[in-house]
């Protein structure tokens, strides 16, 4: 059974690209040893990138990010968090919990997890899913749609 939840929730959320346009989960690093450093830390720290496709700017502040399907608003974007069309969002998922940055309550998982991408009124916008990850390794959509590893993460640019 839990494959059959899989995939229908890969159908819903690959159904709502096709209705409501291209607002994703691009790319996520799990275990960030050396890469993009934490503004807030100082330190290399995990990270997930939201990409707009849409023609327009999106208010972010209308979502939130989950690592738990049953816990949709989980963490709520900042005030103010506009994502202009075409444009990258980078989220810290450092445990932080921070109300004026995009810094999240909760931590992505080194062994691999899903992340969530709710409305605000809890509908799921999207998803991905994410294996064991290794340091310094991202993993997300490339440009052709697929979801793998990159051997070298690509924060605000689309993946190669």
């Amino acid at each position: 059974m839990p494959g059959i939840k899989l995939l229908l929730l890969l159908v819903v959320a690959l159904t709502n690209h096709q209705l409501k346009g291209q607002l994703l989960i691009n790319e996520v690093v799990a275990v960030n040893d050396s890469g993009l450093s934490n503004p807030i830390t100082g330190e290399p720290g995990d990270w997930i990138e939201i990409y707009n496709g849409t023609a327009e700017a999106v208010d972010l502040v209308d979502y939130y990010l989950s690592d738990k399907l049953t816990d949709p608003v989980k963490w709520k974007f900042p005030a103010g968090t506009q994502l202009p069309s075409g444009a990258f969002q980078l989220v810290w998922a450092d445990g932080t919990n921070s109300t004026t940055a995009c810094h999240t309550n909760f931590k992505l998982s080194a062994s691999g997890e899903t992340v969530y991408l709710f409305e605000q009124s809890g509908t799921l916008y999207d998803s991905l899913r994410f294996p064991q990850m290794q340091a310094d390794i991202s993993y997300g959509i490339s440009q052709d749609g697929s979801r793998l590893y990159f051997k070298y993460p690509t924060p605000g640019e689309f993946n190669d």
